[in-house]
């Protein structure tokens, strides 16, 4: 687990638990396919509605702003700045790629 690696000052498998925690956010995001429900919560929002793809959507949003949240405190002790410009973007819900796309020639 995280917390006993880093108590431990085991950085590799404190890393190793970070990346445990994306791929299992990863699989949860393939699994719900929230992108399948957005445009059907974005038109009962419009209308006001409480739908059950709405409020299944909110669920799955919500969860995913609380484990990006998780892994943004996480990763702090090892990338300090992108984990602050991570967990900003979470607050302001503004998504921009925190790594510049990579040209390879």
């Amino acid at each position: 687990d995280y917390e006993k690696a880093m108590e431990n000052l085991d950085y590799y498998n404190a890393l190793q638990e970070i990346r445990k925690m994306v791929q299992e956010l990863n699989k949860y995001i393939e699994q719900e396919k929230p992108w399948q429900l957005y445009q059907k919560a974005k038109s009962a929002a419009e209308f006001d509605l409480k739908t059950e793809k709405r409020s299944r959507f909110n669920q799955i949003f919500q969860r995913l702003i609380r484990d990006l949240n998780l892994i943004a405190y996480c990763l702090y002790p090892f990338m300090p700045k992108k984990s602050e410009e991570m967990s900003q973007r979470l607050k302001e819900l503004k998504p921009k790629p925190l790594f510049p796309k990579q040209e390879w020639y």
